[in-house]
């Protein structure tokens, strides 16, 4: 509570009132409107706070006398010099902001990707995760079969277990297709990420699976 001495004007706390009159006991320490009007104070009430464009602030800004009644006045921060500075202003906060949207959808693809998906391969759905691990594996196997395709070796078979421990018997040709659709994936979901990079702004609902499709 802050109360306004009429003589001065002066704005006081609620604590500060008190040791005006520290010999009065209050019952409960709370002080009874009527001790503080007869007193010589006004309580202030809480004025209405504008509203502004989102990078604005609303703040104090004195007191003001409405029907008799004290009210906090409240004005839109920061303040300019000029239009210019204030558009100068704008932009750089719009900037920042973009930024950050950016940084939130670079971590959803990262989220993503690090998720995987289910590929099917000849009628077998095989779970990849984007783990690194698994990344550098699948890279690995399908430059060996691609070496195995080349010797004219297409019969061997390569069991490789996917992100549910099921183990899948995959020929050459197989193991490359599984690499070809997983980098693809990838390859999709960075893709889409520019899109909405490239929005301004980018949507609040940027995670919705809509845009990742």
């Amino acid at each position: 509570m802050d109360i306004r001495i009429r003589e001065t004007g002066e704005i006081l706390n609620e604590r500060e009132f008190k040791r005006l009159y520290k010999k009065t006991s209050f019952a409960n320490g709370v002080i009874p409107l009527a001790f503080i009007e007869t007193h010589g104070g006004d309580v202030i009430l809480e004025g209405p706070q504008p509203t502004g464009k989102w990078w604005q602030h609303s703040y104090r800004d004195g007191v003001e006398e409405i029907n008799g009644k004290w009210y906090w006045k409240y004005s839109l921060g920061p303040t300019f010099a000029s239009q210019e500075e204030e558009n100068t202003y704008e932009a750089q906060k719009d900037s920042e902001l973009h930024r950050g949207h950016e940084i939130s959808v670079n971590e959803e693809r990262a989220k993503r990707v690090l998720t995987g998906s289910t590929f099917t391969v000849n009628g077998k759905d095989i779970v990849l995760t984007g783990d690194q691990q698994t990344k550098d594996n699948l890279s690995d196997l399908a430059f060996a079969a691609s070496l195995r395709k080349g010797q004219g070796n297409n019969n061997h078979v390569t069991v490789f277990r996917d992100g549910n421990n099921v183990d899948h018997e995959l020929s050459p040709d197989e193991v490359i297709q599984l690499w070809s659709m997983a980098a693809a994936f990838v390859s999709n979901l960075y893709q889409k990420s520019w899109a909405l990079k490239a929005m301004n702004p980018v949507p609040e609902d940027y995670k919705n699976d809509s845009y990742w499709s």
